[in-house]
């Protein structure tokens, strides 16, 4: 997909795995996926695809989240993301920046690789407000610890909204985490399009 001059590729790691019933729920409503039976597996299962999104503009080019990696625990299983990338001629080399839209495993996957950045010439940039809560506050999660920390200098954070790329801006989370509806996706501005998701409490976010 184009955006005046911005080219957006849609990149697939994996497929994940969640019972439809426990990841949204309508008061009053005995079963609020009736209106969505196509994308319900028999068993009552939703399969949710896991990866990110290739931006290029001018000189750069960004990968906006790093999936899950190469991972399977049953319910998610990734490992495709760099053939995904392989697919449209980008190598990890060629990674200018990795913008993580918030630093649930599933969107950090391929950040790392055996303690090593998978993107060696890429700046990593995360909120400052989702690496407190993710990676240094009392609350920090090992896995997001293990996987984030050996980004070293490679890392930057940002508090505001900033400017990426010719006509790619990021603009800050509407409020900080651990409120999950504040990942509202990317905003490129003339032409302005977004791209992201929202997912149940206590599960990761798509």
């Amino acid at each position: 997909m184009k955006v005046g001059d911005i080219e957006v590729l849609a990149i697939t790691d994996g497929v994940g795995t969640e019972i439809a019933a426990e990841i949204l729920t309508r008061p009053g409503v005995n079963d609020p996926w009736a209106c969505h039976e196509r994308h319900r597996a028999a068993d009552g299962s939703l399969g949710l695809p896991l990866g990110g999104f290739l931006v290029r503009s001018g000189e750069r080019t960004v990968l906006v989240d790093a999936g899950v990696g190469p991972f399977d625990d049953g319910k998610y299983r990734g490992g495709r993301l760099l053939d995904s990338l392989a697919a449209h001629g980008v190598t990890p080399d060629d990674v200018t920046d990795v913008v993580f839209t918030h630093l649930h495993f599933d969107h950090i996957g391929w950040a790392t690789v055996d303690g090593l950045p998978v993107f060696p010439r890429a700046t990593y940039r995360a909120h400052r407000a989702d690496w407190q809560y993710f990676v240094t506050g009392d609350a920090a999660r090992p896995e997001a610890v293990d996987k984030l920390t050996p980004l070293g200098d490679q890392l930057e954070l940002f508090e505001s909204d900033f400017t990426l790329a010719p006509r790619y801006r990021r603009p800050p989370p509407a409020r900080p985490y651990p409120r999950h509806d504040r990942v509202r996706g990317l905003l490129w501005r003339a032409p302005r399009a977004a791209a992201g998701g929202r997912g149940p409490l206590g599960r990761p976010v798509r």
